[in-house]
């Protein structure tokens, strides 16, 4: 009978192994790359409360870009989480630990500077301390759906390629429609999917671009 393998065995290790040195490191690259998304957010994100025009980039705004950078790494990141993780509690558990402390610092530093500035009477959206804290709630429920998939059996390379393959015919249907969530909200989550695929197929595409590099080699 075959074995499960849809969650990582416990399995001691007392020194790191060279694949987890790679992974710090990948870790400290996506870290970088996360500061990098999160400057032009807040760039962006700042002219939208302040009630100017947020600048553009390949025609849509610095900060919908961004955010759409953003949802890529975690899609890779949170689908490659899953398949290490023991258990979806566990999996759950490290999720919260991942994202709560760093939310409530956030929330209690955009909390104070509200209150300094008077609740930002001033601005069209007075009140709002903290604008890109909207995104958090499909960012949740993009995690409680991929580890649906995963408890499922669906985050596997024989079996997730169908279900955005899926997703990508629904998404087409609403093209043409002024659906505030199929405007803005379904790219997200598409995003967030595509990267969960590359992520399960990571080792496929890695064999592929050595080949396709090597094949360059004999021309």
């Amino acid at each position: 009978m075959q074995r499960d393998t849809t969650f990582a065995e416990e399995v001691p290790a007392p020194e790191l192994s060279p694949s987890t040195h790679a992974r710090s490191d990948r870790s400290n690259y996506f870290d970088a790359l996360r500061l990098g998304l999160a400057l032009p957010v807040m760039y962006s994100h700042a002219h939208a409360l302040s009630g100017d025009p947020e600048p553009q980039a390949w025609s849509r705004t610095l900060g919908h870009v961004a955010v759409h950078g953003f949802v890529a790494i975690s899609g890779c990141l949170v689908a490659s989480s899953f398949r290490r993780s023991r258990s979806a509690g566990d999996f759950a558990v490290r999720r919260a630990l991942r994202i709560l402390p760093e939310l409530v610092v956030a929330m209690i530093v955009a909390t104070y500077a509200g209150r300094a500035f008077e609740g930002y009477l001033q601005n069209p959206a007075p009140s709002i301390t903290n604008g890109p804290v909207w995104t958090l709630t499909w960012a949740v429920l993009a995690h409680a759906v991929l580890a649906l998939l995963g408890i499922a059996g669906v985050l596997r390379p024989g079996a997730l390629p169908a279900f955005v393959a899926a997703c990508w015919v629904a998404f087409l249907t609403t093209l043409g429609t002024y659906d505030p969530f199929a405007l803005a909200i379904a790219p997200m989550l598409l995003v967030f999917a595509g990267d969960a695929l590359l992520s399960v197929h990571q080792e496929l595409i890695r064999r592929g671009v050595i080949a396709v590099a090597l094949g360059g080699g004999w021309h």
